[in-house]
């Protein structure tokens, strides 16, 4: 439902004038190569017609997920440790086993028990319902290992039903039912309604693949437009869920209409892996805008100066935002009208009022001192916390504009003493403010610079060209601000805490529109 409002709100859009986001902003969000991309054998069995896919077309790293699982093994381990009071309960001997297992996780012991370190997988819907099918290299030794499992925690194991040299259980559960099934190279596991098992047994059990089914060449497409690698690539079809939301919450044609319309301008998204390794995680979502909305979503975006120099310092923490205000409130007075039209053909009344209160606020001018605003960022290189909050900050920022004017009156006349003009001068901070720090304007920006050489950064946030930026930008690194936030902290707590948060270094996301749509980029640096 959060993607169908997300599709909702960009379908809004109509084609007007659009301000490119510029190709060196789309190379940011994409890896450098598409890379070897082998085939996954389970595609076949992935309906053309699925809402959703995803699927991996070389295994995962063993040693990446040996990484995190150490990293969260102390927190596991006294999670469960006060599940039962009893010594030697069943709930005890699960949780010891997994845990244990997790412990001695290497190819041979996987490879032991009848999985596969070269496995791949595959996760698809049957209809709304999702099917999970992954490799294995011996399912008689993982039928083998769930039964001794089974008698080992006194959780009889219901004897499967065979099929075509397969392994099988349908069970009942509260709500839909559960299918799990062990071929001789295949783990079939599957949640829906029991009628829609029987239905469709033979394709689940693999015993014939879909007569129309997904092909690597739709995925390696798709990889190789939006930059993810063979790790991990999938999609969400938003018209085809759209559907089964209404069809589940039996909502009138008139309302199915209107869902519809709106997914048929936000059609796919697209989701993948960039990178998985034991220095990097990157990965990205793509949704993408039909034609007649994407040229006006570009407009969204806009230009700062100075960002190069934010990315390059790898800061503490650092947050951008960049945009056309103008026409961002043009597009949102949009958005309010096409969900106010939604809210009422689906009879969701408080959507309806929400968004009419939205309408007349977007229908007054803007405040003198925001008209023109371009947008901004904040740097911080060091902070120190103290028990009432930051006793020091270090660090740089900069709010630019069409023209300075009206903020830099405000200014003036809010901060007695500060006499601060469009000049490049630098002034020092109010006493009101209670870290030394220094600013500084020019026509078209203000700057802040906080710590020993203020001055110098509060006139350096003042320069640079004006390049093209995304909608909003985030970076934060765990390793530094782990030292601060913890700094103070002490027990066993604190030090798990400290010790997994050592293991990452800066992540960065990033939110634009390009000539694919609305993208989210994400990377984490591993240590």
């Amino acid at each position: 439902m959060s993607v169908l409002g997300l599709a909702a709100a960009l379908a809004a859009c109509k084609t007007t004038s659009a301000v490119s986001a510029g190709e060196g902003t789309q190379l940011a969000t994409r890896a450098a190569a598409l890379g070897e991309f082998p085939d996954n054998p389970m595609l076949g069995f992935v309906p053309a017609d699925t809402p959703y896919a995803f699927a991996t077309f070389k295994p995962f790293p063993l040693d990446v997920i040996r990484k995190m699982t150490a990293m969260m093994r102390p927190a596991w381990r006294r999670a469960f440790a006060s599940m039962t009071e009893e010594p030697d309960s069943a709930d005890r001997r699960v949780v010891k086993d997994i845990l244990d297992a997790l412990d001695a996780l290497d190819v041979k012991s996987f490879e032991e028990h009848g999985f596969s370190a070269a496995a791949r997988f595959a996760l698809y819907g049957l209809g709304a319902y999702p099917v999970f099918r992954v490799e294995l290299s011996n399912g008689d030794r993982v039928f083998e290992l769930a039964r001794r499992a089974a008698e080992r925690w006194s959780v009889p194991l219901p004897p499967p039903t065979e099929r075509a040299g397969r392994r099988y259980w349908t069970i009942d559960l509260p709500v839909t039912g559960l299918f799990v099934a062990i071929a001789p190279k295949e783990l079939v596991v599957a949640f829906a309604p029991r009628r829609v098992i029987d239905d469709n047994l033979a394709a689940l059990l693999g015993e014939h693949r879909a007569a129309n089914g997904m092909t690597l060449a739709q995925f390696r497409a798709l990889a190789e437009r939006d930059g993810f690698s063979s790790q991990g690539v999938g999609f969400v079809d938003l018209v085809r869920v759209g559907g089964l939301v209404a069809d589940a919450a039996g909502v009138a044609s008139d309302c199915r209409s209107a869902v519809a319309a709106i997914t048929r301008r936000a059609p796919r998204l697209a989701v993948g892996y960039d990178e998985f390794t034991l220095h990097r995680l990157a990965f990205g979502m793509v949704l993408e805008l039909a034609p007649e909305v994407l040229a006006d979503a570009r407009g969204l975006t806009g230009s700062l100066a100075g960002l190069d120099r934010l990315i390059g310092q790898k800061p503490a923490i650092a947050v951008a935002v960049a945009g056309n205000i103008e026409h961002g409130r043009t597009v949102l007075g949009r958005i309010a009208g096409t969900l106010q039209d939604l809210g009422r053909r689906c009879q969701a009344s408080i959507l309806v009022d929400g968004l009419t209160e939205l309408e007349a606020t977007l229908a007054r001018p803007l405040p003198p001192v925001v008209a023109g605003l371009h947008g901004g960022f904040v740097v911080v290189n060091k902070l120190k916390l103290g028990p009432a909050g930051p006793q020091s900050i270090e660090g740089f920022g900069s709010v630019q504009f069409d023209h300075t004017d009206e903020l830099l009156k405000l200014a003036r006349a809010e901060l007695p003493g500060l006499d601060i003009q469009p000049d490049g001068k630098v002034h020092s901070l109010p006493a009101v403010i209670p870290y030394p720090g220094h600013l500084a304007a020019s026509e078209h920006a203000i700057g802040l610079g906080l710590g020993p050489d203020s001055a110098t950064t509060a006139t350096g946030a003042l320069q640079g060209t004006a390049g093209p930026a995304p909608l909003a930008l985030f970076m934060f690194d765990y390793s530094r601000m782990g030292d601060v936030l913890f700094a103070s902290e002490h027990g066993a707590e604190a030090d798990y805490m400290r010790e997994i948060i050592k293991a990452f270094g800066l992540a960065t996301f990033q939110l634009l529109v390009d000539a694919r749509g609305v993208v989210v980029w994400g990377a984490f640096e591993m240590r």
